[in-house]
């Protein structure tokens, strides 16, 4: 198997990439060049069979925005400090151990989102939120604050003290779902930011999304479960009601929304799709 290696070592884990490459190449799969995320491109499948993404969600999330619809694979190694999709995936979190179950591989497709405004459509792998999520990521997070969990909970629960509702119009699969929430999100995997699971059912195979509207009479509930993991650094939110949907509107987003691990500023309203088996990602055989 030719590989081509893209991997990030500011993502928290202690593995080096030399490490990695002997990994993989004791599995059978040779490294046949490194890239960066600049000059990762499709056209690598001339000299790739497969796209080693090692690293954290903001890694994984790059190769699979790049190589969907496009006839090259991928392969995660987690390496994360929270590691969104690779949970959402069931894969096992310990590197050394994620590439010795790729010794024999089976292939898969991972779902996308795509969130249609502007000409083009822009892709996401974890979800997209409207509400006190962007809202605080976006005016009050540092990247000190994103990266420790604990602290980012501190600040999710501090901001939320106060964030009022807003108005929202939704739309789902035609369905009318408009109301006061302090959070709309719209899921692929299950769960988003600092490893805040919104939709504990929600897969990437499905072909489907998860819509989660959180109601303001949720808030204390969601705010107690931040503060508790505050110090246990173990976050366990309530269930909330998911609709499954393969498109959604909304509309009342206000200044600030949320797309995978960043904050986005966005025109209002937004239209959500679901891009389904957008990428071909080889999974290890006993995942299955």
């Amino acid at each position: 198997m030719r590989a081509a290696l893209l991997f990030n070592p500011g993502a928290g884990g202690a593995t080096t990439e030399a490490e990695l490459v002997s990994a993989l190449d004791r599995i059978g799969w040779k490294v046949q060049f490194r890239v960066s995320e600049e000059h990762l491109d499709p056209d690598l499948s001339e000299h790739a069979d497969v796209v080693v993404a090692a690293g954290g969600d903001g890694t994984v999330a790059t190769v699979a925005k790049r190589l969907a619809h496009t006839e090259l694979r991928m392969a995660i190694v987690p390496m994360g400090t929270v590691n969104n999709v690779a949970r959402s995936l069931g894969l096992c979190l310990e590197p050394m151990a994620a590439i010795a179950g790729l010794a024999t591989p089976v292939e898969r497709r991972i779902d996308l989102g795509a969130l249609c405004t502007g000409p083009k459509e822009s892709y996401f792998v974890e979800g997209f939120s409207a509400g006190f999520l962007g809202h605080v990521l976006g005016e009050k997070a540092s990247d000190r604050h994103k990266k420790k969990a604990s602290r980012a909970f501190t600040l999710i629960a501090n901001a939320l003290e106060t964030y009022p509702s807003h108005r929202y119009e939704v739309q789902a699969d035609g369905r009318d779902l408009s109301g006061d929430y302090v959070l709309v999100a719209v899921m692929n995997a299950r769960s988003l930011g600092p490893a805040l699971t919104l939709a504990p059912r929600a897969r990437l195979d499905d072909g489907k999304l998860e819509l989660v509207c959180i109601c303001p009479e949720e808030k204390r509930t969601i705010i107690d479960a931040l503060r508790r993991a505050e110090k246990e650094e173990d976050l366990s939110l309530p269930a909330f009601e998911t609709i499954r949907a393969e498109r959604v509107r909304i509309h009342g987003l206000g200044r600030w929304a949320h797309l995978d691990d960043e904050p986005w500023e966005l025109d209002d309203p937004v239209e959500i799709a679901v891009a389904a088996g957008a990428v071909r990602w080889l999974a290890p055989s006993r995942h299955l």
